[in-house]
């Protein structure tokens, strides 16, 4: 069973010149893409392109149109054993497994390594940055069930949305098609 235990954010902290926070989830057995979905979703809904009722209608069986956060950062920081030592250790004849005599160990090898790495790759790549604009090209009130979708095709966003973004996603959309134009004249060329 899929089930989220906790969550918590961090305050926003600055390091290396960029602001950061941090996003603790805890959580039994996750699905392929979850938590970049989760935090894609709080993106979108922190800056009013999507509604937090959003979140709900995403339980629903069906299909919502979600952005998926870059990987990138996503750290499974610690594993809970909490069931084993509840079935196994709790009789007295296994000891329980715990992370707490490791735990100074743990951070010290996360702040020196994984954070440091994490911060150097973002300020280097802005793979974060430069994902930033693809929540704006979603549509977060589509809701597709059994393969019918229940909004109308040319549904325009409510959510604030400046002029600017919706240039942007038609300039997209106008590159986008012409690479694929390119791309077909090109294969045309290639089979004669």
């Amino acid at each position: 069973m899929r089930r989220i235990i906790d969550a918590e954010c961090s305050n926003p902290f600055e390091r290396d010149g960029l602001e950061w926070i941090t996003i603790k989830i805890t959580g039994q057995s996750f699905m392929l893409h979850q938590i970049r979905k989760m935090i894609a979703l709080t993106i979108a809904i922190s800056r009013g392109l999507a509604s937090s009722d959003t979140i709900l209608r995403s339980f629903k069986e069906g299909f919502v149109d979600l952005p998926i956060a870059p990987a990138h950062g996503l750290v499974l920081e610690e594993q809970h054993f909490h069931n084993y030592n509840k079935k196994y250790a709790s009789d007295g004849t296994r000891e329980p497994l715990s992370w707490d005599k490791a735990a100074q160990n743990v951070k010290k090898i996360r702040e020196q390594y994984i954070d440091r790495s994490i911060v150097n790759k973002e300020i280097k790549e802005k793979a974060m940055l430069k994902w930033l604009v693809i929540p704006h090209f979603h549509d977060y009130e589509a809701y597709v069930l059994a393969g019918i979708s229940e909004m109308q095709e040319e549904r325009r966003p409510s959510h604030g949305i400046s002029p600017v973004w919706h240039a942007q996603k038609r300039i997209f959309q106008v590159n986008n098609a012409e690479m694929q134009h390119t791309d077909s004249k090109n294969n045309d060329q290639h089979d004669s």
